[in-house]
């Protein structure tokens, strides 16, 4: 089993998040235990939560507010047989995403 987390102020962009996640539980569910976290979302008063388990993502919410002052996207990710240089890849672009986020609006995205 390895496990890793990722932690970051920046906010997400869920759509692009979205896309990973459902790229690693389809293509590596087999080998992912469980991701579960808060993802800070622009213009959200509350964090996304977001939960997967092998090839089921679950549906995501939102929460009305923040459980507490922290207000950091925060995501745990645990494998099984999940080889070591693929845990680092996944962990690696999780962070790239995170950190190259521009949240925009749906308008200015197509503008």
């Amino acid at each position: 089993m390895r496990s890793f987390s990722v932690r970051s102020d920046r906010a997400v962009d869920f759509r692009a998040f979205a896309l990973w996640l459902s790229m690693v539980s389809q293509f590596h569910g087999e080998t992912l235990l469980r991701l579960k976290g808060l993802l800070r979302v622009d213009d959200e008063p509350g964090p996304r939560v977001v939960q997967a388990v092998q090839h089921v993502v679950y549906p995501v919410y939102s929460m009305a507010r923040r459980p507490s002052a922290d207000r950091s996207t925060r995501l745990m990710v645990i494998t099984r047989g999940m080889p070591p240089t693929l845990v680092r890849s996944l962990r690696a672009s999780l962070e790239e995403l995170i950190d190259t986020s521009t949240p925009r609006s749906y308008g200015e995205r197509f503008a």
